[in-house]
């Protein structure tokens, strides 16, 4: 299972992951995309099927958006990511702004429930990640926290055999 990191940092917010993919202690692939930048909202998919995750919770952003006229902020994000975590048995980290238009992350894991603290990690590498995310400063500009991100990955991706060196991080300004 892939490592994934979703941080709350000053004006913005982060969403990396690495891109190796493993089954069965096998390596299948080491270009695995799971993070994904979109119209006002990111996802980082850690497990499940990610092309699946990513359409379904598409789709019912635009829906959502079709319906209301405007992209849900991080707490309807965040039902809609648990709704299509439970159907699709995902562990996944979300970012969207909040009411006040400040990015804010969220985990939502397979069985529905949601997560909302910052730092969050995900996969096989969580826990030397937490480690080096609570060690971490934050209160840089979103790109240096991308950066320190991308450093935390590398770092994790040398102790675990499941986490890859090749990182994808994208950023949600604050409006």
């Amino acid at each position: 299972m892939p490592t994934v990191i979703a941080v709350r940092a000053a004006g913005g917010a982060v969403v990396a992951a690495d891109r190796l993919a493993t089954r069965d202690g096998r390596v299948r692939s080491r270009d695995r995309r799971r993070v994904f930048s979109f119209d006002g909202w990111l996802l980082g998919v850690a497990s499940g099927d990610v092309d699946r995750v990513r359409d379904r919770l598409a789709v019912a952003v635009e829906e959502y958006r079709t319906e209301r006229g405007y992209t849900p902020g991080i707490e309807p994000l965040g039902r809609l990511a648990a709704e299509v975590a439970a159907a699709a048995d995902a562990d996944l980290v979300v970012a969207a702004r909040d009411d006040e238009g400040a990015a804010r992350v969220a985990a939502v894991r397979a069985d529905g429930s949601r997560l909302a603290e910052s730092p969050i990690a995900l996969g096989t590498g969580a826990e030397l990640a937490l480690g080096r995310l609570e060690a971490a400063s934050f209160d840089a500009p979103v790109e240096r926290a991308a950066e320190t991100v991308r450093e935390v990955l590398a770092g994790t991706a040398e102790r675990d055999p499941e986490t890859g060196e090749t990182v994808d991080a994208a950023t949600l300004d604050d409006e």
